[in-house]
This record gives C-alpha cells, sequence and structure tokens, in this order.
C-alpha cells in the first residue's frame, strides 16, 4: 500500500466507500489511502486487470475492497455496480466520483463524437451516479 505522509487514525472506520475510476492513478492512491483510514471500498472502473489489482493491494494490506466493471456512462452498469456493492459490503455512505479522461488533440482537430463521449465520461457520469447515489443515502438516513 503507497505510504501517506500522516499516519492514519482510522477517520474511516465503518464507512463503505464508492469509488468510480479506481483502478490506476488518482484514483488508485485514494482507494488505498481511504483503505487505510478504515473504509470497505467498492471500485468501479472499465480497467478489469488494473481494478482487480487495486482490490489486491488493499486486501494485501489487511483492507477490504471489490471490484465492479462499469462503464460509468451507462446507468445500466452503473446501476449493477452499485447492486453489487451493497451485497458485497452493505449501504454505501461515501461516493468518490473520480472517473475521468481527456482527448490529448487540439480543438479543431476533436470530432463532435469525441467531444460528446469525453462529456459523457467527466459529466454524465457524476450525474448518474450522485442520483442513484442520492437514491440509496436518502433511503438509509
Amino acid at each position: 500500500m503507497t505510504k501517506s505522509l500522516k499516519t492514519p487514525n482510522g477517520r474511516l472506520i465503518e464507512k463503505i466507500a464508492v469509488i468510480t475510476g479506481g483502478a490506476t492513478g488518482i484514483g488508485r492512491a485514494t482507494a488505498l489511502m481511504f483503505a487505510e483510514e478504515g473504509a470497505k471500498v467498492s471500485i468501479f472502473d472499465i480497467q478489469d486487470e488494473e481494478g482487480q489489482k487495486t482490490v489486491d493491494m488493499i486486501c494485501e494490506n489487511g483492507g477490504e475492497a471489490a471490484f465492479f466493471h462499469a462503464d460509468v456512462t451507462k446507468d445500466v452498469e452503473i446501476n449493477a455496480a452499485f447492486d453489487g456493492a451493497i451485497e458485497t459490503f452493505g449501504p454505501y455512505n461515501v461516493l468518490f466520483n473520480h472517473a475521468g479522461t481527456i482527448i490529448v488533440k487540439a480543438m479543431h482537430e476533436t470530432s463532435e463524437e469525441e467531444y460528446d463521449w469525453l462529456m459523457d465520461v467527466n459529466v454524465k457520469s457524476a450525474f448518474l451516479t450522485c442520483r442513484r447515489a442520492v437514491q440509496d443515502m436518502s433511503a438509509n438516513g
């Protein structure tokens, strides 16, 4: 597990977190930190191998985590992942929306389809996951 500059103090003990885009990079670092602080972590991502690697890193260090394949631009996949996370750990109380992407080219070279994809991943996915989370969290007080 990645060592933090601070000693973990258990701020997330008894918390259950969902992290979108948690397979690599900042999302992975967040998943590791949340687990280090005591949270059970559900990772939603399209990168299956890297997502499972993040879960393995958490579990090897005594944490609890599960991976759920989800294209967060698709409501049906988001709902299936949330259902799986709830079945695995129970009701969650933390949502960390990290899924995101970039297009590395000039604006005038970017197609409308590429722009739509970028907005779906970076904006629509946050709307879809927050909409589901509000429903679940409201139902659980």
